[in-house]
């Protein structure tokens, strides 16, 4: 049997900040603990945390790159980015090894932009997209690196 679940959209507003923002919600519950946590650490505090793994994870993945196991698609600092890190190899038996072995959730494929892709030389295979927000730790970015150093180390 096949549950879809609603759908809602919420306006939330921050009288603080004035900060207004919609958020695509299954549950009603989770839009009470993004307001929360919106309300308690400040959007810039959560956006200095996610990029700071983002770099982490960034940096974590050069020396990978300099022996052409992988490649960091797009920028390799936090200038004018979002929390999301894509990379080139053999990304759909990776993506499997990661989330089998280590239970490393990852976005594999074209991410419904194609053409994208087709411009950063990555069509028709795609990337494989680590997300970083504002509930996972430094150490998950160092569990992510490893488990990649060891599956890349071992060959696909």
């Amino acid at each position: 049997r096949m549950w879809l679940a609603r759908m809602q959209m919420e306006v939330l507003r921050f009288p603080k900040n004035g900060v207004k923002m919609v958020a695509k919600v299954l549950n009603p519950y989770y839009a009470e603990v993004i307001q929360a946590k919106l309300q308690q650490q400040g959007i810039d505090k959560i956006r200095t945390h996610e990029l700071t793994l983002t770099q982490q994870f960034l940096d974590g993945l050069q020396q990978s790159e300099a022996q052409n196991l992988l490649r960091i698609v797009g920028k390799r600092n936090c200038s004018e980015r979002i929390g999301v890190v894509s990379i080139s190899t053999d990304i759909a038996e990776l993506a499997f090894i990661l989330a089998d072995r280590y239970a490393i959730a990852t976005r594999v494929g074209l991410h419904c932009a194609p053409n994208a892709h087709k411009t950063l030389e990555t069509y028709p295979t795609g990337t494989l997209r680590f997300s970083f927000g504002w509930h996972n730790t430094a150490e998950e970015v160092n569990i992510a690196l490893q488990a990649l150093k060891e599956v890349l180390a071992h060959g696909l």
